[in-house]
């Protein structure tokens, strides 16, 4: 039976894309092209259609396949998931088990990729033989939640921002570090997952990650943690990828304005392990500013920083320098400024330090001798 279209809930729908969403789904070009009709048509073409969060993701079954004379294989999964809302053929609460074929390393093969904690719509067939479990792939019109909502307004499913009414908040802090030598984990990250959208039975189906870094000495600090059960994640950075690795999670009981401290032991192989810098001083060099990048390079150095311009009147007054030579701006600066490092920072992390301007000192024209 297909659920009735739910009436509207709130104005806004509020939809936050993590790292490994981010990831989930490319735009490169497929070796399939296909077109399922659009929602409505997927929904009354699909055995069951629901909005769920994937609890795990099964091992790859490696058993050929053979379609005539040729035989073929595919890297096929089943992930598990929680319905949180239900359209078709299946239940609130249920857990389903979805087969599909893994994207992750084999790109185009018109499949798809399901992460562990992510929220996906979900349209699914049933797989052969009969009592085979559900199966889903791109052409079906599955998608992150981050995607889904053309597919959930046209399906009349319009989410709700949190509850309006104040919530009460704590805070959760810890230690990372070594188990077997001690010391502090470097490049640490405790994270968080905080639910921004509801489905209009009160369910939340869309959270966004927060995030505090752990300094030099592995101490990290969430606040404004939701009061109750809080799922804690704690991971570190690992050269030369972007990409960083889980070290623990916890389950944190978060009570109205109180501190909660859970100290995390963990093996920080793998971990980048190089120490993070922070140095303040005067220094001068040539800024540029352009799309996706605000990088510094100083006189006598070679590397860039990011350039975080935190003050309204510096920013302006480095901006009007600028030579106006679109699409690059480009000026020559002297400033009081923390530069920290090595790591990622900038919008796509490919920057190795960063430098937050106290207060700028002098802006100008480049010139030749600028450095000499």
């Amino acid at each position: 039976m297909i659920r009735p279209r739910a009436s509207v809930l709130a104005l806004a729908l509020v939809l936050a894309l993590t790292p490994a969403t981010a990831a989930a789904r490319g735009a490169g070009a497929r070796r399939c092209s296909c077109y399922n009709g659009g929602p409505l048509t997927a929904l009354r073409a699909s055995a069951a259609v629901f909005v769920g969060r994937v609890v795990d993701v099964g091992p790859v079954d490696r058993r050929p396949r053979a379609e005539g004379e040729q035989r073929y294989w595919e890297p096929e999964r089943d992930a598990r998931f929680v319905v949180t809302y239900a359209l078709k053929g299946v239940a609130d609460g249920d857990t389903v088990v979805v087969h599909y074929v893994d994207e992750s390393n084999s790109p185009g093969n018109c499949g798809t990729i399901f992460s562990a904690g992510e929220g996906y719509l979900v349209y699914a067939g049933w797989g052969a033989p009969p009592g085979a479990p559900l199966s889903t792939g791109y052409c079906d019109g599955t998608k992150p939640l981050a995607y889904a909502a053309a597919d959930l307004e046209r399906l009349g499913v319009l989410l709700s921002p949190p509850p309006s009414p104040a919530r009460a908040f704590g805070a959760v802090t810890g230690s990372v570090y070594d188990s077997a030598s001690g010391r502090p984990v470097q490049r640490a990250w405790a994270c968080i997952s905080v639910p921004t959208a509801y489905a209009p039975n009160g369910r939340p189906v869309v959270y966004t990650a927060r995030c505090a870094p752990a300094n030099r000495g592995g101490l990290f600090l969430l606040d404004s943690v939701p009061a109750g059960r809080q799922s804690v994640g704690v991971m570190c950075e690992v050269e030369p990828s972007a990409i960083g690795r889980t070290l623990a999670r916890l389950d944190v009981d978060v009570t109205p304005g109180s501190t909660v401290r859970r100290d995390v032991p963990a093996s920080d192989d793998g971990c980048d392990r190089r120490p993070v810098f922070s140095v303040t001083g005067v220094v001068r060099g040539h800024y540029t500013r352009v799309f996706e990048r605000s990088t510094f390079v100083a006189c006598g150095d070679t590397s860039w920083s990011w350039v975080e311009l935190a003050d309204p009147q510096a920013a302006r007054r480095v901006w009007n320098a600028s030579d106006g030579q679109a699409p690059y701006r480009h000026v020559y600066v002297r400033w009081l400024a923390t530069r920290t490092g090595p790591g990622r920072y900038g919008r796509l992390g490919v920057i190795p330090y960063e430098m937050r301007v106290l207060r700028v000192l002098e802006a100008r024209r480049p010139r030749r001798d600028d450095c000499g």
